[in-house]
């Protein structure tokens, strides 16, 4: 597929809002938020500094004010932390494994996916339908359900729409792949309820090659994508080893963006690359993720950006860099990541999609504690959850929230 030149138009309103009209959801939109500027400087945000040396971090999401960090503290008890405040799960979800959150909850499965649940500060435990509920909105009381028909091998996908205790289904229209039977990964949802998953076959793959039941593929998915674990920097490489190629004309498997009311829409092999890992998508339906290029076993990181039509565009990098990893986009159309250079790595945040990346250690004040190695998602009011170590010990590591100044 031709790359369109940097600097084009990412998409117009008006086709965003054709594609996502009768997507429904809890925040339907239809147009571009009004401009906002990006910050120029940045401070710590009041709340926690979770240690990332002795919890285990699930999911970090940045919402309108305080981070959202779902984890396992040292005690080995699942936690929210949310502010200033934590907190817990009841203590009868002790089998309980969180799968990420969004603006106000944390979600996951119990009794390893007996039933689903979701978790919202201050009322009891909401069970969702359905068999795997992938991922949630950051913005809205919307998620995105996914599974297998009765026949066990026909993969599904439901938008869930909370209302109040209650989840509303809405099938989306899934890619009509050549597979005996292949696997949809939930990668990201926004609030309108377009989603953005991974769709591959399991043909030839390991001793389950074929898996029929929802078991047999969520071990099939375990075994392919062990949990991340390590610094934010160890955290960030492995991905690497987790590429997935995206839809061309010989190989359709790969990324696609679904809706409630129109086809599927695959996102585009940029020329040159082996394969695409995508992380984000806001409410304008622009996704953020990566390429990689050159060697499949030593691969170059580019940083990429996709339109709501599923086109691929390139992102910059300075010419101190040689690789970078955009991890979330907000509503503004502001990027938060990684760059590095072999040497090196930073946090970094792209005012937009088409201008360079700014040090986000260039942000902070003089004597801050903690060098930013890692953007992991922003708000649209420009909240940052971040990860890095401490000035003293690089050896460190920390999950902090950046706010503007």
């Amino acid at each position: 597929m031709a790359i369109k030149p940097l600097g084009a138009a990412v998409v117009s309103a008006t086709f965003v809002a054709a594609i996502l009209s009768g997507c429904g959801g809890s925040a339907s939109v239809t147009s571009t938020p009004a401009p906002q500027s990006p910050p120029t400087s940045l401070a710590i945000q009041g709340g926690p500094v979770i240690d990332g040396n002795t919890n285990l971090i699930s999911a970090i999401v940045a919402i309108k004010g305080p981070i959202l960090v779902v984890g396992t503290d040292p005690s080995g008890q699942n936690a929210i932390w949310s502010g200033s405040q934590k907190f817990f799960f009841y203590t009868d979800l002790a089998q309980a494994t969180m799968s990420g959150a969004n603006y106000d909850y944390g979600y996951g499965s119990y009794q390893n996916g007996s039933f689903l649940w979701a978790y919202r500060f201050n009322t009891p435990v909401i069970n969702l339908p359905g068999d795997v509920v992938a991922v949630g909105a950051k913005n809205a009381d919307v998620f995105l359900d996914l599974g297998v028909a009765a026949d066990q091998i026909t993969p599904t996908a439901n938008k869930l729409t909370i209302s109040g205790k209650k989840a509303v289904k809405t099938p989306y229209t899934i890619p009509d792949l050549d597979y005996t039977t292949y696997f949809l990964n939930g990668t990201a949802i926004n609030s309108s309820g377009l989603a953005l998953v991974n769709a591959y076959s399991f043909g030839g793959v390991g001793a389950i090659s074929r898996p029929r039941t929802t078991l047999q593929r969520r071990a099939l998915w375990n075994k392919l994508n062990p949990p991340l674990v390590g610094t934010a920097t160890q955290v960030i490489a492995n991905l690497k080893h987790r590429i997935r190629p995206t839809t061309t004309s010989t190989s359709p498997s790969g990324y696609y963006l679904l809706s409630t009311t129109q086809p599927p829409i695959p996102l585009g092999l940029p020329d040159g690359a082996s394969g695409v890992s995508v992380f984000a998508l806001n409410d304008q339906g622009i996704s953020v993720g990566v390429a990689y290029t050159g060697d499949p076993n030593n691969p170059t990181v580019v940083p990429y950006y996709w339109d709501v039509q599923g086109d691929a565009f390139p992102m910059q990098l300075t010419s101190d860099l040689t690789f970078g990893y955009p991890l979330d986009i907000n509503d503004f159309g502001t990027v938060v990541g990684q760059v590095g250079n072999g040497i090196t790595t930073v946090g970094a945040m792209w005012n937009a999609v088409d201008a360079p990346p700014t040090n986000l250690n260039s942000l902070v004040p003089a004597g801050f504690p903690y060098n930013v190695q890692e953007a992991i998602s922003i708000g649209n009011d420009f909240t940052v959850a971040a990860a890095g170590n401490s000035t003293t010990d690089t050896n460190s590591a920390f999950y902090f929230g950046l706010r503007p100044r």
